[in-house]
């Protein structure tokens, strides 16, 4: 269970506070412009703060992205070692792996360039491949051909003691929630705000915060707010609507279809992210936990609280067939990185030190997106369009339309509006009315050709409603339209 609503008395929270930190930019050839407003609900005043272009141009991002060795031939997952020629899993700071021996994991520097990410995963992509002997990576979340369970070898981290300790943390997941699930691949995409910002930020909100206490507070406004329209990241995003047959077999329970006549692959109608649905990572024990963003010492002392205490489900698990230790311990989680959540706070820790106590020592440092799929459709799984969409969604909010028109490029029905993460109350109400307006003036003034071609009534439509959303907001909002064309004449059929 996660709580991200506000915040008991006394504690710092987004309504509390301040109501909201507004972060805009536009983003055309890394030209970035940019406002920030802090509206304080507390005294009920309202300041503009305008930060310095290159506070913004100092935003930085990090990609860690996972991807399965496969055969060349046959596309079965790679029982062979993890290739030599790529260094040290345990001590490489780009290339190492993930639960399994055969799932890389491709760790970009942190940079304020979208560009220099973009060009960083793919110099590992391709030094990789050019490692490989007979295998390829795998362009998807959900695995390739797998033999089974046992067919998903446990990464392999040598006998040193740091080594060991993520053996057997594997182990643990293992027996746990199962190899084909750890098998699964995926995107995390870090995002942090620069010092300068948190410091100018900071002191227009003349309250008894130290910076590092306002950060954190922000930070965790950012995640409440990520919470409340991570489901159209997922449906317009997602990119693992079908799985091959062996990740399911043995299953009987599933809810997937047969794909044409051979069975060869399953899917499920209308998905989009089956890896951040019931078949993926999901944990049915960790429902229990009750973790709240209102406030970082309560999310702290929840997570503390499931390391420590003993989970008695898994007090079964005592050993590997191969002898080794089948889990550090047996609470509920054996390390935070093992809660599942679709974002996280995080701060970057020293040698040695567990990721909740380096939040204790200096509050969250920037945050992780989880739910992020591979792209099959772009070389190296994650492209520069798709960062700015995570970006975006972070600060901006979303807006969505569907249009009806028959087949002639008449309007059926009034354009349906809906936005997340705008505004709220009146304000909402009249953009949402006005948007209306805008997108049916856009759409009349089409000429009649235009008006049959679906892609130009999105891009107007589009326009329409980014425009209204910067004139009023002073945001650029994801946003999607749907084009549905009928066959009627008119909604009245005449």
């Amino acid at each position: 269970m996660i709580c991200t609503g506000r915040s008991p008395a006394g504690m710092v929270c987004l309504r509390c506070e301040f109501d909201m930190i507004r972060l805009v930019w536009i983003t055309e050839h890394d030209a970035i412009e940019s406002v920030v407003s802090c509206e304080l609900a507390k005294n009920g005043e309202a300041e503009a703060l305008h930060i310095h272009i290159l506070d913004l141009r100092q935003i930085v991002r990090g990609v860690e992205e996972k991807s399965l060795r496969v055969s060349r031939e046959l596309a079965n997952l790679a029982l062979s070692p993890h290739p030599v020629e790529l260094g040290s899993a345990l001590t490489h700071s780009a290339i190492t792996t993930d639960y399994s021996e055969a799932l890389l994991e491709f760790i970009t520097p942190v940079s304020s360039s979208i560009s220099d990410t973009e060009r960083a995963l793919a110099d590992l992509h391709r030094f990789t491949a050019r490692q490989l002997d007979a295998e390829l990576l795998w362009n998807a979340s959900m695995p390739c051909i797998v033999q089974g369970e046992a067919g998903i070898p446990i990464a392999e981290f040598g006998s040193s003691n740091v080594g060991q300790m993520k053996r057997i943390y594997r182990n643990g997941l293992s027996v746990r929630y199962g190899r084909k699930m750890q098998a699964i691949a995926g995107i995390h995409y870090n995002f942090s705000l620069p010092e300068s910002f948190w410091v100018r930020a900071s002191g227009m909100a003349r309250d008894n915060l130290s910076q590092a206490d306002f950060q954190t507070a922000g930070y965790l406004a950012l995640i409440r707010n990520f919470f409340s329209r991570v489901w159209l990241l997922l449906y317009l995003l997602g990119c693992s609507p079908a799985v091959c047959a062996s990740f399911v077999q043995g299953n009987r329970s599933h809810p997937l279809r047969p794909m044409g006549d051979d069975h060869h692959s399953y899917y499920l109608p209308f998905a989009t992210s089956l890896r951040m649905g019931d078949l993926g990572y999901t944990s049915q024990a960790q429902a229990e936990l009750e973790v709240c963003y209102n406030d970082l010492d309560q999310y702290i002392s929840t997570l503390r609280s499931a390391i420590l205490q003993t989970h008695p489900p898994y007090a079964a698990f005592d050993h590997m067939d191969n002898g080794e230790r089948a889990q550090l311990n047996t609470s509920l989680l054996q390390i935070e990185n093992e809660y599942y959540s679709p974002i996280r706070p995080k701060r970057v820790t020293s040698s040695g030190e567990a990721p909740i106590l380096a939040l204790t020592r200096g509050g969250i440092e920037y945050v992780e997106v989880r739910c992020v799929d591979i792209n099959p459709f772009v070389p190296f799984g994650i492209d520069g369009d798709t960062m700015r969409d995570r970006r975006r969604l972070l600060w901006n909010g979303s807006v969505t339309a569907s249009v009806v028109l028959n087949l002639a490029g008449d309007l059926c029905l009034a354009p349906q509006i809906t936005q997340t993460g705008l505004s709220e109350g009146f304000r909402a109400d009249d953009y949402l009315a006005e948007a209306s307006l805008r997108v049916e003036d856009a759409i009349l003034s089409l000429s009649n050709k235009a008006v049959t071609d679906d892609q130009r009534v999105e891009d107007v439509c589009t326009q329409a409603l980014r425009g209204l959303a910067r004139t009023m907001f002073k945001r650029r909002p994801m946003v999607q339209v749907h084009v549905l064309r009928v066959d009627a004449l008119s909604v009245t059929g005449e």
